[in-house]
């Protein structure tokens, strides 16, 4: 009886909190609240949660006191438009009560005080969560991902009332202020790029520069950068493995001096897969840093980038010179970032490789010549159509046509010809994308494959492996499959992609499981994390045709790949870092793969999840999420 009293009595309280009434709100303390009155609940509403966020701004106004100054604003519209980066994110989730008169409506949007600190709390988080990535990145010398990251997590940290104090334990170096550090090392990363000219393509309508991109004397793995075409700014391009390139036209090109390039350590593109980013970025201005390289075009000029630049801003670059020697505790460390060597495949012998590159040689000369549908007798069938949708719809140019440069190596029963930079571009996008291009023989030395390599450090990685973590045919096969896996998507091959999933595949979009049956009991203990939604393996492929069908492009890039190996069985995990950008969309989110090497040549794949963001512990979906 006594149980029951106490039951009754919290539900009278809990409809008693739940029953107050708008002014009983705005009367108590426990509340930070906003009120709105209009003739419809929508304009009532927001008129509701723009007051809430004046009144938070009123809570932190002099926290964003040093930004006002900088800003030349009234510290209170400071307050206000930074708290206002919250209202489409968080503050939606404040509690509404609605009062509806016969001509208007009333609306307040509360929440409780103690919740401000989440709010924040929130915030704070997802900036560490950036810097992480960004330190990630650079030590890959990913640094377009690097740059990207640090500004974005300095943009959220603007927004933060304890802008001032926030820091971050930094690996080797201790704790550091992020206000100061993190601009201090997107200076740092911009001021150690290198762009020196590597090759020149010339014919009568235009001139294609390939680039040789360094960072601390290494060649980055990405990097993205426009470049002046003579009347203005070309559209973001990506470079790949240290390579890059730009394209103006002969009548251009014949009146430059030099060639000026700005790198994008923003990509708004990029950005739009976090909304709450990419609304911050779409309200401020951008935050100036000297971005701007320039590469004279006189071969014994002399001219370094301060002079280059004389009529814009200074920067760094002397054309073709040696990269300036650190000078600071910071610059020394980062210059000793080791460079990955060049990944250990099983090399074809001189004499063997003889007759694959003759027949290199001849595609080769057909690219550059634009004769694509030239040398369809060294194809396959197969082969030949994923070269038409590779190489031919990406209007493909080669950046280094060094034939002597093209490694040939044993992968299984396929020897590869590995790794010609091609530049890609598309009649209806203007932007130009860098990849390394695969080209992998039968056994009858006809081309049956063509795709997109890995970074070389991706593969050195795998292939650095000890021997009990994979044979080294299994190695080079997973290497395969990733290149295959990625390709496949650019020609939009959805045979391929529909082959290597098994019938009963456990396929995880947003972290919502799209089919679920069990393989022995791999994976039935999701229940707890994952809601189920069934639909087919052949379902999921329709909806990969379709959007397919509705993109002139769609390319995928791999920040980052971690590889887990189950202990006795040739199953692999992929965890992947993925950018998607196509003719239409674009996003950025985290792949896994589980996937069953036990026969190479015939790779199964068992579990594919993606989660646009991370776990809140900062973890992603991966083998320790099933059970073997």
């Amino acid at each position: 009886m006594k149980f029951s009293l106490i039951i009754l009595l919290l539900l009278v309280l809990a409809i008693g909190l739940h029953a107050q009434t708008i002014e009983q709100i705005k009367v108590s303390n426990e509340y930070l609240w906003g009120y709105g009155t209009s003739t419809t609940l929508e304009k009532a509403d927001n008129m509701a949660l723009k007051d809430l966020i004046s009144q938070i701004s009123v809570e932190v106004k002099s926290s964003f006191q040093d930004i006002a100054k900088e800003e030349n604003g009234q510290l209170k519209e400071v307050s206000e438009s930074m708290v206002s980066t919250y209202s489409h994110t968080t503050l939606p989730f404040a509690e509404r009560k609605v009062d509806e008169q016969q001509n208007s409506v009333n609306v307040i949007r509360y929440i409780p005080k103690a919740d401000l600190k989440n709010i924040f709390e929130g915030r704070k988080s997802k900036i560490t969560s950036y810097v992480s990535d960004a330190l990630d990145a650079e030590q890959d010398l990913r640094i377009g991902d690097a740059l990207r990251y640090y500004y974005a997590a300095l943009i959220l940290l603007r927004t933060h009332p304890d802008h001032n104090t926030i820091s971050y334990h930094v690996p080797d170096k201790g704790e550091r202020l992020l206000l100061t550090w993190i601009p201090n090392n997107i200076e740092r990363n911009l001021s150690s790029l290198r762009f020196k000219i590597q090759q020149k393509e010339e014919d009568e309508n235009s001139v294609l520069f390939t680039l040789h991109i360094t960072v601390f004397d290494k060649p980055v793995q990405n990097i993205d950068y426009s470049y002046w075409t003579g009347d203005s700014w070309s559209q973001i391009n990506n470079a790949s493995d240290g390579i890059g390139s730009a394209e103006l036209s002969t009548a251009v090109a014949k009146n430059l001096k030099e060639l000026r390039f700005r790198i994008d350590y923003v990509n708004n593109n990029k950005a739009r897969t976090d909304s709450e980013l990419n609304e911050i970025l779409n309200d401020f201005d951008v935050l100036p840093f000297r971005n701007e390289i320039c590469v004279s075009l006189t071969s014994n000029s002399g001219k370094d980038n301060d002079e280059c630049l004389a009529d814009n801003e200074d920067r760094q670059v002397q054309a073709n010179e040696k990269p300036q020697t650190a000078n600071t505790k910071e610059q020394k460390e980062d210059s000793k970032i080791k460079e990955k060597p060049t990944p250990i495949f099983s090399q074809v012998a001189p004499d063997e490789s003889e007759a694959y590159r003759l027949i290199m040689s001849r595609i080769m000369n057909s690219i550059t010549s634009k004769r694509y549908s030239a040398n369809q007798a060294d194809f396959t069938p197969e082969g030949y159509t994923l070269y038409q949708k590779m190489i031919t719809a990406g209007n493909a140019r080669i950046l280094d046509a060094d034939i002597d440069k093209i490694n040939y190596v044993q992968t299984g029963n396929m020897i590869q010809a590995r790794s010609i930079p091609m530049v890609f571009s598309y009649p209806n996008n203007r932007s130009h994308f860098v990849e390394n291009v695969v080209f992998g023989f039968s056994p009858d030395k006809k081309i049956a494959n063509v795709s997109f390599a890995v970074s070389a450090q991706t593969a050195n990685d795998i292939m650095q492996r000890s021997e009990e973590w994979g044979t080294p045919e299994v190695k080079t096969q997973l290497i395969q499959f990733l290149e295959n896996y990625k390709s496949a998507f650019s020609v939009k091959d959805a045979n391929y992609i529909e082959s290597i999933f098994s019938e009963n595949a456990l396929i995880i979009v947003g972290r919502v499981l799209k089919d679920y049956k069990p393989i022995d009991g791999m994976y039935a203990n999701l229940g707890e994390k994952i809601k189920y939604v069934r639909l087919s393996k052949q379902q999921y492929i329709e909806n990969l045709k379709h959007a397919f069908a509705s993109n002139e492009f769609i390319n995928i890039q791999f920040e980052s790949t971690n590889i887990k190996k189950v202990q006795g069985e040739n199953i692999y995990g992929i965890q992947i870092a993925q950018n998607y950008t196509s003719s239409t969309y674009a996003d950025k989110g985290y792949l896994f793969l589980m996937l069953d090497l036990n026969d190479p040549n015939e790779p199964k794949i068992y579990v594919r999840s993606w989660q646009p963001e991370k776990n809140p512990d900062g973890s992603i979906i991966g083998l320790t999420d099933f059970h073997f």
